[in-house]
């Protein structure tokens, strides 16, 4: 279901309940879950933490056939772990039954996630125009765009963009990529076999460890691809830390922060995609990504913050390339990715 906050008494706000839903398996998960939340809780739906069970999410990786089931769990009012075995007991069946055997369930509540049965992350896969078919892990908890086809543009278009406007170094490669907000490696996985080396940056550890085993269990096909393209294969590094913060120290140091990151030397990072919330760019960052020579910044609020981050970067940097696209169906938002070079 979703939140409306038109609806209700006087406008209030109101939760309007999702009882259609189009995807077979994420709707039976969630009927049989929706009976036990009513058996913890006076309502399934809890909100403004007035309940026990607080909500729950239904996660499907269509193309890998795997589903997650995360109950949140406010445990002032119901003890974790009775509700943990309530789940088990209700909701085993289910595991049970999946033919695939990889049907996960996980409670959630401060102050962490408890790992009922299967696994914390369904996988993804892409099948790139260049031959390459890339596995992602996708973490609960954690937002990934579920519109398959739109991901899987999105990748292809970013490295179309790479090989058509960043040019080709003396070792075959395109330089060094900085990549701010990377996540679990979305991005991070398909365009590293194009760049000498990469670092990306995220804020939460969790998605940094997904990130590491993305790449891992992709290097091969990367490699395939680099050797294919007659590249060496691109050195990649994953920090943990907030993007302002992050940003701050290589502007202080003058850029000397990320000398030796990836397992390069000095050489000066030449490309950086972000990819930030629907907030946009802080002043820190904005700053750093205008000293960069090409920028690709993919944003989720085009009309908003892109429309005002583009207010400054239009000062030092031209739009080469853009793309709209429908990552939300149905929705009021629409994703856009643009490539920004340096002016002249």
């Amino acid at each position: 279901g979703y939140w409306d906050s038109t609806a209700g008494a006087g406008g209030q706000g109101a939760y309007v309940p999702a009882d259609d839903i189009e995807d077979v398996a994420c709707a039976e998960l969630v009927a049989a879950a929706r009976l036990l939340a009513a058996g913890l809780s006076r309502s399934p739906h809890a909100l403004r933490h007035a309940y026990a069970v607080r909500f729950l999410v239904a996660r499907e990786g269509a193309h890998a056939g795997e589903a997650v089931c995360t109950i949140h769990i406010d445990q002032k009012k119901v003890g974790l772990a009775i509700a943990a075995d309530a789940i088990r007991e209700e909701l085993q069946t289910i595991v049970d039954d999946d033919p695939t055997g990889s049907l996960s369930i996980m409670t959630s509540g401060l102050p962490g996630d408890e790992l009922v049965a299967g696994r914390d992350h369904v996988t993804e896969t892409y099948a790139l125009p260049d031959g390459r078919e890339l596995v992602y892990e996708q973490a609960e908890g954690f937002f990934s765009n579920p519109s398959h086809g739109a991901c899987v543009f999105t990748v292809a278009w970013l490295c179309d963009a790479i090989r058509k406007w960043v040019p080709p170094t003396g070792s075959g490669g395109r330089g060094s990529l900085l990549e701010l907000y990377c996540g679990n490696g979305n991005h991070t996985v398909a365009l590293a076999p194009l760049f000498d080396r990469v670092v990306g940056v995220e804020i939460h550890p969790r998605l940094v460890g997904a990130a590491n085993r993305n790449l891992e269990r992709n290097a091969a096909a990367n490699a395939a691809l680099a050797a294919a393209e007659g590249i060496g294969a691109g050195r990649v590094e994953v920090l943990a830390a907030p993007s302002a913060k992050f940003c701050n120290r290589v502007l202080r140091t003058r850029g000397r922060s990320l000398a030796g990151r990836a397992g390069g030397g000095d050489q000066p990072f030449d490309t950086i995609l972000v990819d930030p919330p629907r907030c946009g760019l802080d002043e820190k960052t904005l700053a750093l990504v205008g000293s960069f020579s090409t920028v690709l910044y993919i944003s989720c609020e085009p009309l908003g913050s892109l429309r005002r981050d583009m207010r400054t970067l239009g000062a030092t940097h031209e739009v080469a390339e853009m793309a709209v696209i429908d990552h939300f169906p149905n929705s009021r938002h629409i994703e856009c990715a643009v490539v920004l070079r340096r002016k002249p």
